[in-house]
């Protein structure tokens, strides 16, 4: 029986989402039969030598089509689009991952969907290892560890001035893509806000594909789809980015335009996620940040 979970943010407001089925093999299918079809559809058929004549009806390219750019069955791919449960071996799962010419990143998703990589665990510890903690915390620059749902596990002192951590919003409140997405104070902060909160949102599809199906997981999904309009739109995408250097630019109380460079490191089993270290681009951000370090340690 369906039953309905409450979440009161600190505005007072009330979110009711619905938590998911427990059958996540059923729920990851359906992802994946949802990430093939707009992929697809996505497909532009002259890209495959293929006229689109005046009577052709559908936005990208038939079953048949990519079926036959991919050397796969057609009725095994129908199947496969259809979210049933059959079984998919790496060989064939790569000749349509070539055949709707993915990225490594959505090449990698379609995997995680399909079970064919290897999983972290579910369970992740709220904490990470001290060791790990003390190395944020002896960076220099803004630092911080999230899990594979960017669920905030560890930051040094900058980033958590920078960002405001503490003052995060709402029922996912550790969660940084829901403070993305719903803090107007994360909002103001991105001085290219949208690119910004599309990049993270590709880079988050990523991050938590061996998520699917989990109950946090689809509470925080719909719960976004709910209530972010521009969220909806990036999700329904399917589209997926890496954790490759990227720039950003901020326009903070204390710091002022500040244009820094942020690196991204996997975290090793068994708690998976990424570890964030930012870095100052130019000689202003880099005076403005030094500046913060001092009154933070209490220097001069």
């Amino acid at each position: 029986m369906d039953h309905q979970r409450r979440f009161e943010d600190r505005s007072d407001r009330v979110l009711v989402v619905t938590p998911p089925s427990d059958d996540t093999a059923a729920r990851r299918r359906s992802e994946l039969s949802a990430f093939l079809r707009v992929r697809r559809d996505a497909l532009q058929p002259e890209a495959y030598g293929i006229a689109r004549g005046k009577r052709r009806l559908v936005k990208g390219l038939r079953r048949e089509e990519l079926a036959a750019a991919a050397g796969v069955g057609l009725t095994w791919y129908t199947w496969l689009e259809q979210g049933r449960d059959i079984n998919v071996s790496a060989t064939s799962l790569g000749r349509i991952a070539s055949g709707m010419r993915l990225s490594e990143t959505d090449r990698a998703y379609l995997f995680w969907l399909a079970g064919l990589q290897h999983e972290p665990p579910s369970a992740l510890s709220s904490e990470l290892a001290p060791e790990i903690a003390k190395v944020l915390d002896g960076y220099h620059w803004p630092a911080a560890a999230m899990t594979p749902m960017f669920e905030l596990l560890c930051a040094n002192k900058m980033m958590h001035r920078i960002y405001g951590f503490d003052r995060s919003v709402g029922p996912f409140h550790r969660n940084q893509l829901w403070q993305t997405m719903m803090n107007p104070e994360r909002q103001a902060l991105l001085a290219n806000y949208e690119e910004q909160a599309r990049h993270f949102v590709a880079l988050f599809r990523l991050s938590s594909a061996a998520c699917v199906g989990q109950g946090d997981f689809e509470l925080l999904i719909d719960a976004l789809n709910a209530e972010s309009p521009l969220f909806r739109e990036v999700w329904s995408t399917r589209l997926s980015e890496p954790p490759v250097p990227r720039a950003v630019r901020l326009r903070h109380v204390d710091l002022g335009e500040a244009a820094l460079h942020v690196v991204r490191f996997p975290l090793s089993i068994p708690h998976g996620g990424m570890v964030f270290f930012l870095t100052p681009e130019d000689e202003g951000t880099s005076a403005a940040l030094t500046r913060l370090a001092r009154e933070l340690t209490g220097g001069a």
